[in-house]
């Protein structure tokens, strides 16, 4: 089944550390003409009002991408770029069920979430971590760490998504990582993007994937030995990726998932935009 990205839920505490996972969001929310839900908590009010007004509106970053005009009304949003925006305040809910609820109710297809060195999750979830939520719904989870070079530029809109890493094996099955790859790069009409797929092993342990024929010439296969984390984020420096898309689930296989501790690892180390896809 394609990965569709029509639903895009945005949890956040509108501090300056989560504006580039705000401006993806919502680049990705306009271009598959869906929906973009900022999730916030409000607990302390004047300071919550001064954060909102400091970090850039909806309507004032689609004015500066160049797709909608300054002052235009709040309603003129569908209407000119196609896309719902709603802002949901928790009231209070701070906790991770209370989220990962919000989520599953409202049938998200995609979690962005901004992370900050081990708060992961925006403050007023109180200590938890991105990864928590990202395990328990369940859902593709794309992770914007703190000072990343992210793959839009939030001030212009600007697209560069020229290098994809994909780390794959025989379990967890890769397949719904790829398809979530080819969906974004075809969702963005990313032309420069190229897949550069890594298998930890031998040729003969790789997995035989099933790609469409306007990306082989835009693949690379890279088998390569080592320790696992060591050799994504290794791999990742040498093709300069834009973006990390691993498939996750348990802790079976060399990519041991959400639960386990190699995606938290690749994400916390590489300093790269991650693209997490329950296999």
């Amino acid at each position: 089944m394609k990965q569709t990205f029509q639903n895009i839920i945005h949890p956040t505490d509108y501090e300056k550390a989560g504006i580039s996972a705000f401006a993806h969001g919502l680049k990705l929310a306009v271009a598959s003409k869906g929906r973009f839900t900022i999730l916030h908590n409000e607990q302390d009010e004047l300071a919550d009002e001064a954060r909102r007004e400091a970090f850039p509106g909806v309507r004032d970053t689609l004015a500066n991408w160049g797709l909608l005009d300054l002052g235009a009304a709040p309603e003129s949003v569908e209407e000119a770029v196609g896309c719902r925006v709603s802002k949901i305040d928790l009231a209070g809910n701070t906790t991770v069920s209370g989220v990962v609820n919000f989520i599953e109710r409202h049938e998200a297809d995609l979690v962005v979430l901004g992370t900050a060195a081990r708060e992961g999750l925006p403050r007023w979830l109180k200590g938890s971590v991105a990864e928590q939520v990202a395990q328990k719904s369940g859902l593709a989870t794309l992770f914007l760490p703190h000072g990343t070079r992210g793959f839009v530029d939030p001030a212009t809109g600007e697209l560069h998504l020229a290098s994809l890493l994909i780390p794959v094996d025989l379990y967890p099955s890769p397949v719904a990582a790829l398809q979530a790859a080819v969906s974004l790069i075809e969702l963005l009409d990313a032309q420069e993007a190229r897949l550069h797929i890594l298998h930890i092993g031998t040729h003969d342990t790789s997995p035989a994937l099933d790609l469409p024929a306007w990306l082989t010439d835009r693949t690379e296969r890279l088998t390569l030995q080592g320790a696992v984390v060591d050799t994504i984020v290794a791999a990742a420096d040498q093709v300069d990726a834009d973006l990390i898309v691993m498939a996750t689930e348990g802790r079976h296989g060399f990519l041991d998932a959400l639960r386990g501790s190699t995606t938290e690892a690749v994400l916390r180390r590489a300093h790269r935009p991650l693209l997490a896809v329950p296999a």
